[in-house]
């Protein structure tokens, strides 16, 4: 065999590698098209410009993890991975990420909504925060780094006690799980409460930040008998809940600046604490960079194995369902033409036609002149009446 001929699967195998190594990790901005909620919560579109499409598939668990949901006709910049589906010999994006293109509209919405809540007045208490507090509670992901970020300024400053509430920051539940927090730190006993409460998270993109724009954070933070500091982003980031809390920080780590004071006799132990735990961190990183790197490899080739079963189990799904569908709508039709056969064959409209049945005094039908006898008394059934008559002569 000619080895320079290819199977249909080893091209589509090879284009596969060819485009996903060489478009890893792109950003792409285009117009929603064609938006589809499928039933397995993945999501199928298409993005479009001037003069080009092209489609789009942002899978559940990437979906779920953003504030915004898509809509059709929405400008929005993808964090993307570009693959094919060798089943149908078309490409395509993985979109991992999405923002809003034009931030105009967005920030009108919230405009608005500050204007709202600064006339229903929760915007007005602000508080003193406690010049030496014995405990703070912090409202923030437990996996990210604001935590340690706060912790460690905290920790050049004064240590302190402090109490941390795991929540999720961004996506779905992140709303409750704030606003649980607030509360159930302000329902704890007073030997237990906090002095002071820092909601915090890191830098994003204005969608990124929209959970605490919500009005029931906003409100769950004015009703607080804790004071609060909100640090939300970077200096430049302002979210609703700044302007409800008591003291807003312009970063996580200028609000542990704000809530203690200065012991600076301990910065020098804790900066050289901290510059021989970035240089392990750095040699652990260094010896174990190649075994994650390789790692991701084959995590990648499972992962997009993965990708292309469950695209062709959605097909699979949205073609039974079309099969049953058509054959349903068929049956329907044919019923209705047997129906309609039915009634054309119907006595009554036999008899509107001017024909009409002849029945006996007894109630039977005749058929034959030769079933009468002379006096008999029979009844003609018209279309709308029925007359009474006698054999005269057979």
């Amino acid at each position: 065999m000619d080895e320079n001929i290819y199977s249909v699967s080893k091209l589509s195998s090879d284009i596969k590698l060819f485009v996903e190594a060489n478009f890893e990790n792109i950003r792409v901005k285009g117009e929603v098209q064609g938006l589809k909620l499928h039933q397995s919560g993945h999501v199928y579109f298409s993005l479009k410009d001037d003069s080009g499409l092209i489609d789009a598939i942002c899978w559940k668990w990437s979906y779920m993890k953003q504030s915004l949901k898509l809509e059709d006709g929405m400008e929005i910049i993808c964090s993307c991975d570009v693959t094919t589906y060798p089943m149908r010999s078309k490409y395509q994006i993985i979109v991992k990420s999405f923002q809003i293109a034009g931030e105009g509209a967005l920030l009108k919405m919230l405009e608005e909504r500050k204007k709202k809540l600064l006339a229903e007045g929760y915007f007005a208490k602000k508080r003193p925060l406690p010049y030496i507090p014995t405990k703070i509670g912090v409202i923030t992901s437990e996996t990210g780094a604001v935590f340690h970020d706060i912790m460690n300024r905290l920790r050049d400053r004064f240590p302190i006690h402090v109490v941390l509430w795991p929540v999720i920051v961004q996506g779905d539940g992140a709303v409750n799980d704030i606003k649980a927090a607030i509360r159930g730190f302000n329902a704890m006993d007073a030997g237990a409460r906090p002095d002071v409460l820092i909601i915090a998270r890191g830098g994003g993109s204005v969608e990124d930040l929209m959970v605490f724009n919500d009005d029931e954070i906003v409100k769950a933070v004015f009703h607080s008998e804790i004071p609060t500091i909100s640090a939300i982003g970077h200096e430049t980031d302002t979210t609703l809940i700044d302007y409800a809390a008591d003291r807003r920080a312009a970063t996580p780590t200028a609000a542990a600046e704000l809530v203690v004071p200065v012991k600076s006799e301990l910065l020098q132990n804790l900066r050289e604490v901290e510059e021989r735990l970035s240089n392990l961190a750095k040699n652990i990183y260094h010896k174990n960079e190649l075994k994650l790197h390789q790692f991701k490899l084959s995590y990648n080739s499972l992962v997009g194995l993965l990708q292309i079963k469950m695209q062709r189990l959605d097909y699979a799904v949205e073609k039974i369902t079309n099969l049953v569908a058509t054959a349903v709508e068929r049956k329907a039709q044919r019923f209705q033409l047997c129906h309609k056969m039915l009634e054309s064959y119907s006595y009554q409209n036999t008899l509107k036609r001017g024909f009409a049945i002849v029945y006996s005094k007894d109630g039977k039908v005749i058929r034959d002149a030769t079933d009468t006898v002379a006096n008999d008394e029979i009844s003609i059934k018209l279309v709308t009446s029925t007359i009474l008559a006698k054999i005269i002569k057979n």
